[in-house]
């Protein structure tokens, strides 16, 4: 799994990653944003999609997941990795219900 670097090349290459994926790569320690307005005359929800312009590695197999460095015996990983393949099939296959992917990545327990 990349280190806190590569997350922070991310960061700078594709702010869209960061606005998504800082909830789970700071293992909770901050929020991901929830966006939602209204945007017409019937007050009728506006859907906002944001997806990945630029993973860096093309074969998808890079693993993203909380950085190693925030981890410890008192302070379990709360979600588990995914691949960018995994982020695209997630992202088409769950249509508009209302569980974003951090919510679906979290681990129970």
């Amino acid at each position: 799994m990349a280190s806190i670097d590569v997350f922070m090349e991310c960061f700078f290459l594709d702010p869209f990653f960061f606005l998504f994926s800082h909830e789970i790569i700071s293992n909770g320690e901050y929020n991901s944003v929830q966006h939602r307005v209204l945007a017409n005359a019937n007050k009728e929800p506006r859907i906002s999609i944001v997806e990945f312009f630029n993973f860096g590695n093309q074969d998808g197999s890079k693993r993203y997941g909380p950085i190693p460095e925030l981890l410890s015996a008192e302070k379990s990983a709360l979600y588990r990795t995914f691949t960018k393949q995994e982020f695209d099939q997630n992202f088409f296959s769950k249509g508009l219900d209302s569980k974003s992917l951090v919510e679906k990545l979290r681990i129970e327990g």
